[in-house]
């Protein structure tokens, strides 16, 4: 009976994450929070669209990042620009940051949650509007880098801390 509930769960949880697929791509915008941004980008990861959650990132028409950033040096508080005066709404909010450790992880590949095992996973998951990529991280052990291109022929360098281990998918 577990194995069937367990079952059921999964074609439920395909289910919504194909009517979160469809729901994105009609409208490349977020409409999320500082909860959800980041879990939202998480989701489609799992459906293997890691092309929609860059599409949503660099939108560039509102609501976006690209057009909360305008004439902006900081993320403001709100999706949509208001009218009001700009006093009066926060200009730096950081939380929307969040969505950077997606891009680590899943666009330049760069997975520390091993780390604490003295492990790196290293996955980046290619998707056509991402030709190359370098990124690298401070950790306790030393720095970690990541750098591909994926121009002609997906070339990787690595860079990984003495006595860390990296797995590479």
């Amino acid at each position: 009976q577990l194995m069937e509930m367990h079952s059921q769960n999964d074609e439920v949880a395909e289910k919504l994450l194909d009517i979160v697929v469809k729901k994105y791509q009609e409208n490349p915008h977020f409409d999320t929070g500082i909860i959800m941004t980041p879990v939202l980008l998480e989701a489609l990861s799992k459906a293997g669209r890691e092309d929609l959650g860059y599409k949503l990132l660099t939108e560039k028409t509102a609501p976006s990042f690209y057009d909360m950033m305008e004439g902006e040096t900081t993320l403001v508080e709100f999706w949509i620009k208001h009218d009001d005066s700009k006093s009066t709404i926060s200009h730096c909010h950081p939380m929307f940051g969040a969505v950077l450790a997606w891009v680590y992880k899943n666009l330049a590949g760069l997975d520390l949650s091993r780390l604490y095992d003295k492990q790196i996973i290293v996955a980046p998951k290619l998707i056509k509007q991402v030709k190359s990529s370098t990124i690298s991280k401070f950790t306790p052990y030393g720095k970690a880098i990541v750098e591909y291109s994926a121009e002609k022929e997906f070339v990787m360098n690595l860079v990984v801390p003495l006595g860390v281990t990296a797995n590479v998918i």
